[in-house]
């Protein structure tokens, strides 16, 4: 597993509890104790699961936390595990979508290993070489159902929310296809096009172009380097044949 698990927690017995036990299943395991770290964690590398008692207080509390994953990184939510001493009623009303992977301290510290161990198992059987799809889409909710889209069809997901952070997923990822929104905050898509035409010509055939703009403002991009286009909402067949078409290195 090339992902490790990050601990959110101030609660030193039970976090080393829970890393020793995940630790000798043969995963990767860091342990931040406040908020601001783990934001920062999360910002700097990819998890294969977040271990996250809400309750923690120091600098930024654990609900900051939530909220950052919501927002920045809706793809992660899937694979957030809730261990605290909170009701899960106070649970289903301030973190609902979690509420599946509520665990709770101190009993269930065991449990929330297992439930990581069984999580981290199907990821890595999902896990196909070149099968790994970036999504560049500056809309949260859009952003979160494409994730989950492409997720549905067999392929493992990274998600960048803006143009910048794009470029640097272009530099230190290998993806087998990019999903491209025309219309981003910083970057837009067009500038990231002849940015790849320039430093990476060979991305743009696993490139797929998803967006909402009438056809007249996408006349101008050329068809024949990338792998498609696909309007939004998107249609899961249309999708998924282009994806089988980047994976197939057959082009556009």
């Amino acid at each position: 597993m090339s992902d490790p698990v990050l601990i959110i927690d101030d609660d030193r017995p039970v976090d080393e509890a829970l890393g020793n036990t995940l630790s000798a299943a043969g995963l990767m395991v860091e342990t931040v104790d406040d908020g601001f770290s783990a934001i920062e964690k999360l910002r700097q590398r990819r998890y294969s699961a977040v271990i996250l008692d809400p309750m923690i207080r120091h600098r930024l509390n654990g609900y900051a936390v939530l909220s950052f994953i919501e927002m920045e990184q809706p793809e992660m939510l899937e694979h957030l595990f809730l261990l605290t001493g909170m009701s899960e009623q106070t649970i289903a009303r301030t973190a609902p979508g979690v509420l599946p992977r509520l665990f709770r301290k101190p009993l269930d510290a065991s449990r929330v290993a297992a439930a990581v161990l069984a999580s981290a198992d199907r990821l890595e059987h999902q896990r196909q070489p070149g099968r790994s799809v970036l999504i560049v889409e500056d809309d949260l909710v859009t952003a979160a159902t494409l994730a989950s889209l492409v997720r549905e069809l067999g392929y493992e997901v990274t998600v960048a929310n803006t143009g910048r952070e794009a470029l640097e997923r272009f530099s230190t990822g290998d993806y087998a296809a990019i999903l491209l929104d025309l219309i981003l905050p910083d970057l837009d898509g067009f500038a990231l096009l002849l940015h790849l035409e320039a430093n990476k010509p060979a991305l743009l055939q696993r490139m797929i172009i998803t967006t909402g703009l009438p056809e007249k403002y996408t006349e101008e991009i050329d068809r024949k380097p990338i792998c498609g286009v696909v309007q939004k909402p998107v249609q899961t067949s249309r999708l998924s044949a282009l994806l089988q078409r980047c994976v197939g290195g057959e082009g556009r």
